[in-house]
């Protein structure tokens, strides 16, 4: 008791398939255009950027190499050191001279006398 399909099943099946053609050629295609055009935007902006990079990389060698050639030429010109020999000074400590008692006690008298006689008021 198997019946013969129904033309309403032939009907639903030939529209499923216009549905997946509209769908293919109008959604799908067109989406899958845009992300693989942005794919090749992100490829080519990371290739964009290991290039940018690798110019980096070479001019801080550049840079550093400059430097180290600039610092020889400046150590090379820079004056040897010097020994300083500093002087030291030396204080002269006052020559003490002894008397005898009696050239001792002749100084203070004359000494003595000098100045009574300046504080007096007499020359």
């Amino acid at each position: 008791m198997i019946d013969a399909p129904n033309a309403l099943l032939l009907l639903q099946i030939v529209h499923f398939f216009i549905a997946y053609l509209i769908l293919k050629h109008v959604l799908l295609k067109p989406g899958l255009k845009v992300l693989r055009n942005i794919d090749d935007s992100d490829r080519s902006i990371k290739r964009d950027l290991a290039l940018l990079e690798e110019e980096v990389d070479l001019q801080n060698a550049l840079v550093r190499d400059q430097w180290s050639r600039h610092c020889g030429v400046l150590r090379s010109r820079m004056p040897l050191p010097v020994k300083v020999v500093v002087a030291e000074r030396v204080r002269a400590e006052p020559v003490v001279v002894s008397f005898g008692t009696v050239d001792e006690k002749k100084l203070m008298t004359d000494l003595k006398d000098v100045l009574v006689e300046h504080v007096s008021g007499g020359n």
